[in-house]
């Protein structure tokens, strides 16, 4: 090839992102070296980012779903609590391991326990429609309202159905909205719409079309 039109197509290749500089690749080489040796010894937050690596397919490596859930194990038994609520869902949605409620559930308890609103919410939804768990509509109750208590917007609405439907404790339209409300403001849709229905039906609030 003329080296002229060489240079030319390798410019090309480096502005639009198809080449790297030789710094540029050796930065992302150093930063997946440093991530993965501190993994290899031991450290729970190296092998949560190791984790987030494969499953974006950042740092250089490419993605591998599988790869990525032995890492996220390896951070849940070590009690990161949102590797542990991030396994969950792994099992709960088949993503890089098979399916499996039972084993979602195990570990959406052990990140609940310790307090992560997201985990707790979605062991109230388990026990609820029971998936993984029997159903206990007073078991989600208590989950989605240690949730809602950190402000976490999908647990308010949970919490609100619960009031508005006598899911695990008696029916209260007042009560309802109030947690429709507080997920409402956080621009949580699902909760705008029942809010709005509850305008629109007068239920728990003035009738307001």
């Amino acid at each position: 090839m003329n080296p002229g039109r060489l240079k030319w197509v390798l410019v090309f290749l480096l502005v639009n992102g198809v080449l790297r500089l030789p710094a540029q690749q050796s930065a992302a080489d150093k930063a997946m070296s440093e991530i993965r040796t501190k993994a290899d010894k031991g450290d729970t937050q190296s092998q949560f980012e190791l984790a987030t690596a494969f499953f974006r397919g950042e740092y250089g490596v490419a993605k591998d779903e599988a790869e990525a859930v032995k890492w996220l194990r390896k951070a849940a038994e070590q009690n990161h609590v949102i590797a542990q609520n991030d396994l969950a869902l792994c099992y709960q949605n088949g993503r890089g391991v098979a399916k499996d409620v039972l084993e979602a559930v195990r570990w959406w308890r052990k990140a609940a326990e310790r307090n992560h609103a997201e985990a707790q919410c979605s062991l109230g939804a388990s026990y609820a429609t029971g998936q993984g768990v029997a159903r206990e509509s007073q078991t989600a109750l208590l989950w989605f309202r240690r949730a809602a208590a950190q402000n976490y917007a999908v647990a308010q609405c949970n919490l609100g159905m619960c009031y508005f439907a006598g899911l695990g404790v008696a029916t209260n339209y007042v009560e309802a909205v109030k947690w429709f409300h507080k997920a409402a403001e956080q621009n949580h849709a699902p909760a705008q719409s029942v809010l709005a229905y509850s305008y629109l039906t007068g239920r728990g609030v003035v009738k307001d079309g």
